[in-house]
């Protein structure tokens, strides 16, 4: 092979470029698309069975204004109603959403599912007090495995149920959150379990000597009662009570349907754009190897026109070559 032979083999034509960028552009688009694809299958098989189940609940609280009217015959009429315009102040309704996420709270749910129930009573001494701390410096084994099961229990109903409020949207509601992994049967009973709680953790509960029931005082306060009766005992008593009543009806159910598609599209979208860039970068610096692409020169007498983004050298424009092809296209 002589000199000229060997130099036309070491140049690179148009054809060649326009070869190169098309074989770039595929291998490009082929790690795009393979990156996609073993994220979007990797989000999918690890979020699958990723599944909560439970609800969301607004509850409203309402003052309820219960006036006797004491007659001047001894009579006493009882008339019941809303008491008019009355709006919680911000820390009121967060003391009471601090109440609702608190241990207190989470055990007397506990109290009440069948499953848990045991669990509270074990760890219950006979004062009606829980004295965890105790159990477990006790040494008794027994005690320290009721107190530890006791825990287990605390810690689940407390990761699956929250209360939050926005003042700014109504003063005078908050909101409660049962997200359960997994397990839809658990996310209905602490659903149906917690439902019948928080109304009387919030208003408290009358006393009910015929049934055994005991006064409780709810967690929200209440406006102070007004006596505007005379010296004679005639006039009125109002009282106040608090009502708090779901706003929503609400049952378990799926809370993030579609969570896997959206896994599969979000880390098919990462593990492909993430493909792309390094694809881009090995190209670029397979192509900085490429000493045909790298010599401007040799490049732009190749192909006959100047490469884009740099200026033809004076040797370049001067060559005799070049000159020559100039005196040509005169001629023309």
């Amino acid at each position: 092979m002589d000199e000229y032979q060997e130099q036309r083999q070491n140049e690179i034509g148009i054809a060649d470029v326009f070869r190169i960028l098309l074989k770039r552009i595929k291998l490009l688009i082929a790690v795009l698309l393979a990156g996609a694809v073993i994220g979007g299958l990797f989000g999918y098989f690890t979020y699958k069975d990723d599944k909560y189940y439970g609800a969301e609940v607004k509850y409203e609280i309402s003052i309820i204004a219960t006036r006797n009217v004491f007659a001047a015959d001894g009579t006493v009429k009882k008339e019941d109603g809303k008491a008019p315009n009355y709006v919680y102040k911000d820390q009121h309704i967060s003391m009471l959403i601090d109440h609702l996420n608190s241990d207190t709270f989470a055990t007397e749910v506990l109290k009440n599912m069948e499953e848990s129930a045991g669990a509270v009573k074990a760890v219950t001494n006979a004062d009606g007090d829980i004295d965890i701390s105790s159990m477990l410096a006790s040494g008794d084994k027994a005690q320290a495995e009721y107190a530890k099961n006791y825990l287990q229990w605390l810690t689940k109903v407390k990761n699956c149920i929250s209360f939050y409020f926005d003042y700014d949207t109504n003063p005078n509601s908050f909101y409660m959150k049962v997200s359960v992994r997994g397990d839809a049967a658990f996310a209905a009973q602490l659903l149906a379990t917690a439902e019948k709680i928080v109304p009387l953790e919030v208003s408290g509960v009358e006393a009910d000597e015929a049934n055994g029931i005991e006064a409780k005082r709810g967690w929200i306060i209440v406006p102070d009662s007004t006596d505007s009766r005379n010296d004679s005992g005639v006039g009125t008593v109002t009282s106040y009570t608090a009502q708090c009543n779901p706003m929503t009806v609400s049952y378990s159910h799926l809370l993030n349907p579609g969570n896997a598609r959206k896994k599969a599209i979000l880390f098919g979208t990462i593990f492909g754009l993430g493909a792309l860039l390094i694809a881009c970068v090995a190209v670029v610096v397979a192509d900085n190897a490429d000493e045909r692409l790298r010599d401007y020169d040799k490049f732009s007498k190749a192909i006959g026109i100047p490469v884009l983004g740099v200026v033809p050298s004076i040797e370049h424009l001067s060559a005799p070559d070049n000159k020559q092809k100039k005196k040509e296209e005169k001629n023309k």
